[in-house]
């Protein structure tokens, strides 16, 4: 994760932290810092801390400037940044503006700034002004769990109880809470499409609601059954399948076309009659939804209407809780495996293999995607 700090902000916080009574969204960053791993640190050049550092006899890039205590920064905050991945930087604007990649990006600085462009492509920006109430307001609508025991009129919503037609509009609320773009699933059964499971109102519904006003969201879906038959039934063939998924990229795209969707077996690797079903790196078996700073985890899936009640819920976390960022960084790190794994197959089978992903072909072929996000 990266974090983009300006002087000023980081010495209000330095003062806050001496006081008796402490924020919950202070005791958070605070968290961070010193208990959060994977962090590069980008601290905006003061003029005046500069001029002090020449006076001293220090470069810019000289290291050692994180370990002058309460002259290059303030006297408590120092020491935890001292042990990260630490840069100075001239902008953060300019800095923001040149990053190729944006996965995990906080920004915090003293006065508000213009970052609404920087917002949509998928960047947290605070202030010292905003940053107590909107971390606070993050963590009340964002670290919820949805009862689904009940009935849909009378649905639990973290202790209240709410009166909602449509499970998924709940949870949109609490998407459209955090800036993302991206969106990794992972449900076996998402794309079926079943009388009682069906796309256009499950996952085709939320991803119009969260993606109608977004452009260039990436959208990977991990799953592996798409044709149920009963079991006097004989299997579907590779090519029903691969025909099948075709046929539901094209429902979910002509939905979100401003989007790049991709489709991604999730199969594990056994051998029945001969023939090879296909393979699994990890072991993909509980259903959740992965955003930039989200985690949605499901235990019944996201085929959630129509709704029955039963005895599942829906646990919804954001990277405010260390739990859940770890969480984030191992199962991304996982999935990586898997995409390298899924190209050695694909190169191994020179594209003859049963179904590894869609499309495969054309300006939005996920081969380039993957390769990608494996070489990383």
């Amino acid at each position: 994760m990266k974090l983009f700090f300006d002087i000023p902000f980081l010495r209000k916080i330095d003062n806050d932290l001496k006081q008796a009574e402490k924020t919950n969204s202070l005791c958070i960053i605070d968290n961070i810092l010193s208990n959060y791993d994977h962090l590069d640190i980008y601290i905006e050049e003061d003029s005046s801390i500069k001029d002090e550092l020449e006076t001293l006899g220090f470069d810019d890039d000289d290291s050692s400037i994180f370990d002058l205590g309460g002259l290059s920064l303030p006297g408590k905050i120092h020491k935890k940044i001292s042990s990260f991945n630490s840069n100075w930087v001239d902008s953060i604007e300019n800095e923001l503006n040149n990053l190729n990649e944006i996965d995990q990006v906080l920004v915090f600085t003293y006065e508000k700034r213009n970052f609404q462009e920087l917002e949509k492509k998928g960047i947290l920006c605070f202030n010292y002004s905003n940053y107590v109430k909107e971390i606070q307001a993050i963590i009340d609508i964002c670290h919820i769990k949805i009862d689904l025991s009940y009935e849909l009129k009378n649905i639990k919503i973290g202790e209240y109880p709410k009166t909602i037609g449509n499970l998924w509009n709940p949870i949109k609320d609490i998407v459209n809470k955090l800036t993302f773009n991206k969106i990794v699933i992972n449900d076996k059964y998402i794309l079926v499409n079943n009388y009682n499971q069906k796309i256009e109102k499950n996952l085709g519904l939320f991803l119009n609601q969260i993606l109608f006003s977004r452009k260039n969201i990436t959208i990977d879906i991990y799953t592996s059954n798409f044709i149920q038959r009963k079991k006097n039934e004989s299997k579907p063939s590779i090519t029903e399948i691969l025909k099948d998924v075709e046929e539901k990229w094209n429902l979910l795209n002509s939905k979100i076309s401003d989007n790049k969707i991709g489709i991604i077996s999730n199969l594990e690797e056994k051998e029945e009659k001969e023939e090879k079903i296909y393979l699994k790196k990890m072991d993909f078996h509980d259903r959740i939804m992965y955003f930039n700073y989200l985690v949605i985890d499901s235990t019944k899936g996201f085929n959630l209407m129509p709704h029955i009640p039963s005895n599942s819920q829906i646990i919804f976390e954001t990277i405010f809780n260390k739990y859940t960022y770890d969480r984030i960084i191992n199962h991304n790190n996982l999935i990586i495996e898997q995409n390298k794994f899924i190209i050695k197959e694909h190169k191994k089978n020179k594209g003859k293999e049963p179904f590894l992903f869609f499309p495969k072909e054309g300006p939005n072929n996920w081969i380039s995607k993957i390769k990608s996000t494996s070489e990383k």
